[in-house]
């Protein structure tokens, strides 16, 4: 799969949540190089020539490193992850997991010779998290180009220059070396006695507790859309079954007796003369079996019509629970980028807080030692000098009206601020990040968290009774939570009659679905 390129996580300059420290002693570099320097070593010459052919200084490029990073088309560097198995065959310490770090060894071993195109800057073996997995980052090198520098950064041109053509959106060049270099390692994996299964994409790390949870999520909603499946392929071959039984009925109903044989007559006392005791026997056998018919006719017409009904909304079921797990994994996606957001914001904060010290420290040295007709300058400095900060960061907090007040003040200064909104106010507030969002909206501003200390502060504790969540009914933990959060009167007695319609129509939705 493919990684958002996080060099100082891959090499533990900071770890996240979910990596365990004790085992980090375990990981495995293979590549560990700057950055700059590679840009240099592969670029500088092909970039001498480049400029040299320019006349006016404003079309030479004085740095490839800056200009590649500032780029809209190319990125910096790619990054790859691999990994063999899951949780539950390959976790790092298992006999499993031992088996799948040494096929990812021997597959990093040969990633660079494969792939002469793509400079190896930084690889790291991760055995320190819940599976053994491989990171590869590396810069797309395309040689011998007409366009631009002779040796200059593109990913399409590389992988073409490696032999993988692109055939549109579905399939790309980076698709087609995907699949060459998953084959690779199935090939390493097989010879480490693996039988692979191919399950599609990987997944980000995360912690332990949070990766069992979206693994039960996950593995719910694919046993959903296996019932959902089965259950439409069992319906197609009852309405099947069933044309089969109506055509088979209605070639039934033409067998009829030959009647033109029947030519009964009346005698003058009213009786029958002229029909035979079998004919008769016939007539009444074929009475029979068309009316049979007709009614069984009729019954599976009924039945088709409901099976018909059925078909459509189990292939809603489907969609919806496909959706739902389309949903899951954006989720879990988007939680890990704000888990190294947070993390990189965390480290920025301590670099700040650090420079801040050491230029607190410097002051208080001069002021100590320099002569005393010098000290006001040292005063002036503390005044003067600025304190360097990677990011303004600002926490607001309050009452509603506080809190878009002084967004509104920051947006009309045109401030880029990261920012904390705590919300501290008494009334509940339902469209919290709506209102939010909306005051932010169009501006510099960026809103890294919203809290609400209203719902957080208040969460209701059910030790009075000594019962446990269980055993309480959907109502009571409703009620408790009001309770809790101290909303009485007709505001309460609202909300439980919502909530009560909100139950009932959940319960009819479960029964219909039935």
């Amino acid at each position: 799969m493919t990684g958002r390129g996080s060099i100082r996580h891959n090499n533990r300059s900071f770890s996240a949540a979910n990596v365990d420290r004790s085992r980090s002693g375990q990981n495995v570099t293979f590549f560990n190089e700057d950055l700059k320097k590679v840009y240099h070593e592969l670029f500088d010459e092909a970039l001498a020539a480049y400029n040299a052919k320019k006349k006016k200084t404003r079309d030479k490029i004085p740095d490839y490193y800056e200009h590649i990073r500032q780029s809209k088309q190319e990125k910096l560097f790619h990054e790859a992850i691999f990994q063999i198995g899951n949780l539950t065959d390959c976790g790092c310490g298992s006999p499993g997991g031992e088996r799948a770090a040494a096929a990812l060894k021997e597959f990093a071993e040969s990633f660079q010779e494969r792939n002469p195109h793509l400079r190896v800057f930084n690889m790291v073996l991760h055995m320190d998290e819940a599976t053994p997995h491989l990171h590869v980052d590396f810069v797309p090198v395309a040689t011998e180009q007409s366009r631009g520098l002779s040796t200059r950064v593109s990913m399409k041109q590389a992988l073409k220059q490696q032999g993988f053509e692109g055939l549109g959106r579905k399939q790309t060049e980076w698709k087609a070396w995907m699949e060459r270099e998953k084959e690779a390692l199935t090939e390493i994996a097989q010879a480490h006695e693996f039988e692979i299964i191919s399950l599609g994409g990987g997944r980000p790390h995360m912690e332990l507790p949070e990766y069992r949870a979206a693994a039960q999520r996950l593995e719910a909603i694919q046993e959903q859309v296996t019932a959902a499946e089965q259950e439409i392929a069992a319906l197609e071959k009852q309405r099947k079954a069933l044309q089969g039984n109506v055509k088979l009925l209605k070639a039934v109903e033409k067998v009829k007796p030959d009647l033109d044989a029947i030519q009964p007559e009346k005698t003058l006392t009213g009786a029958v003369k002229g029909v035979t005791v079998e004919q008769v026997k016939e007539l009444k056998a074929a009475v029979i079996r068309g009316a049979a018919a007709e009614q069984k006719v009729r019954e599976l017409k009924v039945e088709n019509q409901q099976l018909q009904q059925k078909i459509p909304s189990t292939k809603e079921k489907l969609k919806e629970a496909q959706e739902r797990q389309r949903l899951e994994n954006e989720n879990r996606q988007l939680k890990v980028q704000v888990e190294y957001l947070e993390k990189d914001l965390s480290w920025e904060r301590g670099i700040s807080a650090r420079l801040r010290e050491g230029i607190g420290a410097a002051l208080d040295f001069l002021d100590r030692h320099l002569p005393e007709q010098f000290r006001p300058l040292v005063e002036r400095a503390r005044e003067l000098l600025p304190v360097p900060e990677f990011q303004k960061l600002e926490r607001v907090s309050g009452s509603m009206c506080e809190i878009l007040g002084r967004l509104a003040t920051l947006r009309d200064s045109d401030s880029s601020a990261w920012l904390e909104v705590v919300y501290t106010g008494d009334d509940l507030e339902g469209s919290l990040r709506q209102q939010v969002e909306t005051a932010v909206a169009g501006s510099g501003l960026r809103v890294l968290k919203i809290r609400n200390a209203r719902l957080l502060d208040s969460q209701p504790s059910l030790d009075d009774t000594g019962r446990n969540l269980e055993e309480l009914s959907e109502t009571e933990v409703f009620s408790r939570c009001l309770a809790a959060r101290k909303i009485e009167g007709a505001q309460a007695d609202l909300l439980m009659r919502l909530y009560g319609e909100i139950l009932t129509a959940m319960h009819e939705t479960d029964s219909n679905a039935e």
